[in-house]
């Protein structure tokens, strides 16, 4: 029988998970994976900083629904932790993997000892030490399984160098296809359910429609658009909903800031409001009132049990898969007649008007308020044309679309706080991943 090593098992695992890239800055405890790695088709893209390669995988993670994979050694993976707490509040399905001391060493005093997994735990889903080389496949199967389920997110694994170097019988490893510990089965509800909430929607007169993280997972649009199409009612999104279904579309008004999009701001009338894998954190007041309205109707959608009624109860609250459960909206709604709402035109006649301190800005700050402006309308028009790219599933086959002066255009928007930074993936030069 064929003796492998632990870097051998753990190649093959990232291959059953169609990994092809890994983003990581070389080091002692992990160059026994790197060697194997450089022997087989794995792309390697070094970078010149940890947290660089977690917010690479970041990206490349949430533009093409693939796992990010990032790797770095011991005193290093110090340096990861900002780009992981990143990915924790951007929700991407990241697997994070640091190499470190042998395993007999550990909390003796080791070459360049930390507590990796204990600094990992509050910035990831879960955080894992892999004790036992045979076991590495299943490991990766729980992380993976872990960053994709409900709210995605990162998952740290430490994996000694010693269990990287160990050699197993093969035949005493067992692998798992990857259908059979991370089912990508739909996940829907039951129909009544569906029913209640179509029933409030059709009875609603000032609906809101509010897609937020959550319901980008998808690359696909044609559900939730249907679905605004059918009901013609208003949608607002933000963060990585952004683009799926875009601006130009006359029931789309824009991004759900309230600061500044006075659509957005009308939340606070509207009598049914529909979170749409969009929580109830500060950026909605926490759904309380006056923030919404405390006799408005509230229906959320999530894929994650613990974000349903997080702050505020809910009217009807739905766990599941959010295009999935678009799909049994729209089968439901089918069965009724909808009419375009005069909601619709004041929210059309709020959007033509400035925002509530635009008018203050450009009065205080004059040419540079508008040519600060003019800069921001064009990164949007550039986001939202990157954002239809995705959608239409170019960046799977083609990584590198985008050249740097492009990818500097794009906005994220994170939970702590508001950047502009690097869509690190478009901004490395083609060579590097061609």
């Amino acid at each position: 029988m064929a003796q492998v090593t632990g870097s051998h098992l753990i190649c093959r695992a990232l291959k059953l998970e169609g990994v092809k890239n890994i983003f990581g800055l070389a080091g002692d405890h992990i160059l026994p994976l790197l060697d194997v790695m450089s022997d087989q088709d794995f792309r390697i893209i070094d970078t010149r900083h940890e947290q660089a390669a977690v917010h690479m995988a970041d990206a490349w993670a949430r533009l093409t629904e693939q796992p990010g994979v990032c790797m770095y050694t011991t005193p290093g993976f110090a340096n990861a932790i900002p780009g992981l707490t990143n990915a924790l509040h951007t929700e991407a399905p990241i697997l994070s993997i640091a190499g470190s001391a042998d395993m007999h060493d550990l909390g003796r005093g080791a070459q360049q000892e930390i507590d990796q997994i204990h600094m990992a735990a509050p910035v990831t889903k879960g955080s894992f030490l892999v004790d036992n080389v045979k076991r590495i496949p299943e490991f990766i199967a729980r992380a993976m399984r872990l960053a994709f389920s409900g709210r995605r997110g990162p998952v740290h694994l430490t994996i000694p160098i010693d269990i990287q170097e160990q050699s197993v019988e093969e035949n005493d490893v067992v692998f798992i296809e990857r259908d059979g510990y991370r089912p990508i089965a739909p996940q829907l509800t039951d129909s009544e359910r569906v029913r209640k909430a179509i029933a409030l929607l059709h009875r609603a007169e000032r609906p809101l429609l509010i897609a937020g993280t959550a319901a980008g997972y998808t690359l696909s649009c044609e559900s939730l658009q249907h679905f605004v199409e059918t009901t013609k009612m208003p949608l607002v999104t933000e963060e990585q909903s952004r683009g799926i279904v875009g601006d130009d579309h006359p029931y789309v008004f824009g991004y759900f800031e309230r600061g500044l999009n006075r659509a957005a701001a009308k939340v606070r009338d509207a009598d049914v409001v529909v979170l749409f894998g969009r929580k109830q954190d500060f950026t909605i007041g926490f759904c309380r009132p006056p923030h919404i309205a405390a006799n408005a109707k509230i229906i959320q959608i999530d894929p994650s049990p613990l974000e349903i009624g997080r702050n505020r109860g809910v009217d009807v609250g739905i766990v599941g898969d959010v295009t999935s459960i678009v799909d049994q909206l729209n089968n439901e709604a089918a069965n009724h007649q909808w009419k375009e709402l005069p909601w619709i035109e004041e929210l059309r006649a709020r959007s033509r008007g400035p925002s509530r301190v635009g008018g203050e800005i450009d009065s205080a700050h004059g040419a540079d308020a508008r040519a600060l402006r003019a800069q921001d309308a064009h990164i949007d028009s550039q986001a939202r044309r990157l954002s239809d790219l995705r959608r239409r599933r170019f960046l799977p086959f083609r990584p590198l679309l985008f050249t740097g002066a492009e990818a500097e255009t794009l906005v994220e928007r994170v939970e702590f706080g508001y950047a502009r930074f690097l869509v690190a993936l478009g901004a490395r030069r083609e060579s590097r991943l061609s």
